[in-house]
């Protein structure tokens, strides 16, 4: 009878020693779990430049990195920590008296004479002189004078060329840049002047560019010339300055 309980204990003792050393082996080395909303509250107060590396971590941290409510919720949180963004311009003079550069860099400016790199583009066949970028909730749209545009995101280090602009156009060229809430898309905006092939004048004209889209659609034409300033963005809307000089009776609006 001994030997049988000896027996019994020896059955009964040894599964359960062994599966609670494989149990606490293998707690060592998961990782403790976190719920999807802190990993997400998390990874939204993080910088631009971190979440490029993570993307890279699993396909769920890429897919909420990417997603649009992601986007959204990282870009309240930098807004709390604004920066000023500056791109100088390095050109060099062709033979043919134009100038044209090669690279781009994008500084954070850090006030005095500090300032930090944040990304350096090459341009292989040149790109012409650029006007002043217009930013808009943290996308720039850099057009040039050869009438390129280029919209960049500083965060993702991502620099896309628009589609080339149509029509012929004579001068007085300005472009503005916005976020639709209605269509929740970012539109680009130019106006520009073209000569009436009738009466010789210059008419101002208006085309806007959904990003996405590879084709300029053509609006109707302000009901005043337009100022060669650059249009704001304001809550969903451009703003223009009214152009006094081209107009006989001008208003003292904005379009």
């Amino acid at each position: 009878m001994a030997a049988k309980r000896c027996a019994d204990n020896l059955v009964s003792t040894r599964p359960r020693k062994v599966m609670r050393i494989v149990i606490n082996s293998w707690s060592r080395f998961m990782p403790p779990y976190i719920p999807d909303d802190v990993m997400f509250n998390i990874l939204s107060w993080l910088p631009s430049k971190s979440l490029v590396r993570f993307k890279s971590v699993c396909k769920a941290w890429h897919a909420m990195i990417s997603s649009p409510c992601f986007i959204d919720a990282h870009l309240e949180c930098s807004k709390r920590n604004p920066s000023i963004l500056m791109v100088p311009g390095a050109y060099e003079k062709q033979e043919d008296g134009e100038n044209i550069a090669f690279m781009m860099g994008l500084y954070k400016y850090h006030g005095g004479k500090t300032m930090e790199l944040v990304h350096m583009q090459n341009f292989s066949l040149g790109i012409g002189v650029w006007t002043r970028p217009v930013h808009c909730n943290g996308l720039l749209l850099i057009p040039t004078m050869n009438l390129e545009m280029m919209i960049c995101n500083p965060s993702t280090r991502q620099i896309v060329f628009l589609p080339k602009v149509s029509g012929n156009i004579c001068t007085g060229t300005r472009a503005g840049f916005g976020f639709d809430p209605h269509s929740n898309k970012y539109k680009v905006a130019r106006s520009f002047y073209q000569r009436d092939s009738e009466t010789q004048e210059l008419v101002c004209k208006f085309e806007v560019l959904t990003l996405g889209t590879n084709a300029w659609r053509q609006t109707e034409d302000p009901p005043y010339p337009i100022d060669a300033l650059t249009p704001v963005h304001v809550k969903g809307a451009i703003y223009w300055i009214v152009c006094s000089s081209l107009c006989p009776d001008p208003p003292n609006a904005f379009l």
